[in-house]
């Protein structure tokens, strides 16, 4: 009877875990549409950008923001987060940004102290921010925006890469790749608009101080971007692994329900044996 007591304890333990992981989810579930919901995107600002340097002779301009040397270190951003439930999501960022290191050499800027985990034991550069916290995103955003400048302006890097996860529905996440800089990966000339007539404008500014506050407002706009997207793939990703431990929690229930029914129908097949038994005894 001791065995069947505790076996009782283990469902109802079970049945209360599964009630904390129900409310869990349902939280992620609200998070998720509240954050797609207050998600802005700014699609037309590639388009800015690209009218802006279409009004330079970028040909002939030679920039560190423009144009990639032949040789030089990629900087890779990885997009990670510290909340829980998202160890498989950090996995698939952290290897998209290692893969990289197959190609080329590169330098590894993980934004998360959990994702940095994932570099230990790998022979390579690492730079660790912390985590995008909603309450300080703008800021992370700008401290990361003025390494990545600075190290292409001082030659450490010769290009920057970011990689982070994005949520196109509720059970549907992919890893994004994103170039920010230089330029000229971005914007080819030949997909730049000639209809336009550019060569009746002044330029007030040098073309470079233009070219470097271009760069400042267009790795800015996107990090901080990315880190909303980011979020909500988060909260995608936690929902599912929560679904998923449910499901698996109803699963181990059953199991459990299913083990208690047959020991105790074992314990009362043993009595009517035994009271049988006792019962032929005294009738003799």
């Amino acid at each position: 009877m001791a065995y069947l007591s505790e076996i009782k304890k283990e469902i109802e333990f079970y049945k209360d875990f599964s009630s904390l992981v129900e409310t869990l989810k349902n939280l992620a579930l609200f998070q998720f549409h509240t954050a797609q919901r207050n998600l802005k995107t700014f699609d037309f600002f590639p388009e800015a950008i690209k009218d802006f340097l279409n009004m330079i002779d970028i040909a002939n301009i030679n920039h560190p923001f423009l144009q990639e040397p032949k040789k030089g270190v990629l900087g890779i951003i990885a997009v990670t987060s510290d909340e829980g439930f998202l160890g498989g999501l950090n996995n698939r960022v952290m290897n998209a940004a290692i893969d990289f290191s197959k190609e080329r050499k590169i330098s590894i800027i993980v934004v998360g102290k959990q994702g940095q985990k994932y570099t230990q034991g790998v022979n390579l550069p690492v730079v660790n921010f912390p985590d995008k916290e909603d309450n300080k995103k703008s800021s992370q955003a700008a401290q990361i925006e003025k390494y990545v400048l600075t190290e292409i302006a001082n030659g450490n890097l010769s290009s920057v890469k970011i990689i982070y996860p994005r949520a196109f529905s509720l059970t549907s996440q992919r890893i994004e790749v994103l170039t920010l800089l230089p330029f000229a990966e971005l914007f080819k000339k030949e997909s730049m608009d000639t209809s336009r007539d550019y060569s009746k404008i002044i330029l007030e500014s040098s073309a470079n101080d233009i070219i470097e506050y271009l760069a400042y407002l267009w790795v800015g706009q996107r990090i901080r971007e990315i880190f909303d997207l980011s979020r909500v793939a988060e909260y995608a990703a936690r929902y599912i692994h929560l679904e998923e431990s449910t499901d698996k929690i109803k699963e181990d229930i059953k199991k459990l329900q299913l083990k208690y029914f047959k020991i105790r129908h074992s314990i009362i097949d043993q009595q009517m044996r035994e009271l049988s038994t006792a019962k032929a005894i005294l009738s003799k």
